[in-house]
């Protein structure tokens, strides 16, 4: 819009007018239906005599201030321990209520609509009240994610009977420190249905691990559910789990917290299995952290690996034992010959007091009906920088190596530097098989995906980064975040181990 300023008329300025290169302020009033608008106007520059030198026209976008203008905006911020983030709001008006001539009133109160988020959707000014032209600061607390919030900020009277507001846009920034790193579960992935101590109804035992890899405490809400997947063809009812659900926590951040789960295996007749999912959540507007595992009958007279009640947790560089219990079920005599191994090939086991190595076979001579504990040693062989959270020891029969008889999580714990790895996989079949890993990476390191089919011979395989380059050689460079990369898979495959290692 155009308009008028005022003075509308002829303006003398001082002494001999605006010396070549000098400069000069003067205060004009721009009409009140300006407000809000972008007002143009035309100023014309005279001589000592008069005569027209040059005219400009210039455009202003005022603000909507016939309520209050936010004159500055802070923010500061602090981590909670439910993983949200508590901003401090701190807006500094002036009263503009007597804008126009208008009598105005003090501002005794602020108010945030929606009120979403905010601790106190009504806050009082500093001073209190402040006059119409004063000027004043608002502090308030709003709970929740990083990103732009716009509100209506309102002001009323000390009588909360006069309110104006307008629109404002506050920028909440991320308050974590440094890379992030998802919080990460662990459930054992396949256990067996064994008889209860009471002689009657099977039962497996499995356990439940949720790690908070956050650095402030949270508490998990969580809850079990069991659905269909072939081949198992049995259905748990959420009773059968003992507990089913629940709260975890606090979990100190970097800390774990284990809870064991039993498992009614009613109705399952030899060879049947069921699958069953775990999730937990610290807020339900952040997604579900999800784990998922199996048990199963086992047939009649078979070989039965009982895993250890408290899962293994191995510092980095260090070693923990654990005892499984290899049982016969038949009425006749065997000899167990058993291939025991974890499933990303960073462990070496072996027997009590000996390091071993990584596949570990030994043979267990069973009579018939009896049970003989095996005690094992696992050892760490990685440097810390490409470790996942868990890994899982794994028992098979060395005749069928594709089919674990059980399958259990253990821990690697953590010390100094967060270390960076595989974060998730995912398996793609549309429009051609692909496995696409989820990797964390640092800055300035460089990273190759390597495949194995028996964690035994290992090959470099190619890997496509998306939404990035690849190396010539195959490798992939960090980028301080989370890198995805597709690996080319066949459906048919019955079992395919990856790693990410760290390249010189």
């Amino acid at each position: 819009m155009t308009g008028q300023p005022n003075p509308d008329d002829l303006i003398e300025l001082p002494g001999a007018g605006i010396p070549h290169g000098g400069t000069y302020t003067q205060n004009i009033t721009l009409p009140i239906s300006a407000a809000g608008e972008k007002f143009c106007f035309r100023l014309t520059l005279l001589n000592s005599t008069g005569e027209e030198c040059c005219t400009g026209k210039f455009c202003i976008d005022l603000p909507a201030c016939d309520c209050l203008e936010v004159i500055e905006q802070s923010v500061t911020c602090e981590l909670l321990p439910n993983g949200l983030i508590k901003y401090t709001i701190n807006l500094t008006i002036r009263n503009l209520t007597a804008f126009g001539g208008s009598p105005g009133f003090d501002i005794g109160h602020a108010s945030f609509l929606p009120p979403s988020g905010f601790v106190d959707a009504t806050v009082e000014p500093s001073p209190n009240p402040i006059p119409p032209g004063g000027i004043g600061t608002v502090e308030a607390c709003y709970i929740g994610l990083p990103g732009t919030i716009c509100v209506n900020f309102a002001v009323h009277d000390p009588d909360l009977v006069e309110c104006c507001s307008q629109e404002i846009c506050i920028e909440l920034p991320d308050c974590t420190p440094g890379p992030h790193l998802p919080d990460a579960c662990k459930l054992d992935n396949l256990v067996p249905c064994c008889p209860s101590a009471d002689g009657t109804t099977p039962v497996a035992m499995a356990n439940y691990t949720i790690c908070n890899n956050s650095s402030v405490p949270r508490t998990y809400s969580w809850s079990t559910s069991s659905s269909l997947v072939p081949p198992c063809t049995v259905v748990l009812p959420t009773s059968a789990f003992s507990p089913s659900g629940g709260t975890i926590g606090p979990v100190p951040p970097g800390g774990c917290v284990t809870i064991p789960i039993q498992i009614t295996c009613e109705g399952f007749k030899p060879g049947d299995c069921a699958a069953y999912v775990v999730c937990a959540t610290f807020d339900p507007d952040l997604g579900s952290l999800c784990c998922r595992g199996k048990v199963y009958a086992p047939e009649e007279g078979a070989v039965v690996i009982k895993h250890p009640d408290d899962p293994p947790e191995i510092p980095l560089g260090g070693s923990d034992t654990t005892t499984v219990v290899i049982e016969n079920t038949s009425d006749a005599p065997v000899v167990a010959n058993l291939v025991i191994s974890d499933e990303v090939g960073i462990l070496a086991i072996g027997p009590s007091g000996q390091t071993g190595h990584t596949p570990y076979r030994v043979s267990i001579p069973l009579d018939p009906g009896a049970s003989v504990p095996l005690a094992l040693l696992l050892t760490r062989l990685d440097d810390g920088h490409n470790t996942p959270d868990f890994t899982s020891l794994e028992v098979r029969l060395d005749n069928d190596r594709l089919t674990p008889l059980v399958s259990v999580a253990v821990r690697l714990s953590r010390e100094g530097e967060v270390p960076f790895g595989i974060r998730a996989i995912a398996i793609v079949t549309d429009p051609e098989p692909l496995v696409e890993i989820t990797v964390a990476t640092q800055l300035g390191r460089i990273y190759r995906v390597r495949e194995s089919a028996d964690l035994i011979k290992w090959t470099d395989t190619p890997c496509s980064v998306l939404d990035g380059r690849v190396n010539p050689d195959g490798t992939f460079n960090g980028t301080g975040g989370e890198v995805v990369c597709g690996v080319p898979c066949e459906v048919s495959d019955p079992r395919r181990f990856y790693i990410v290692t760290e390249v010189p």
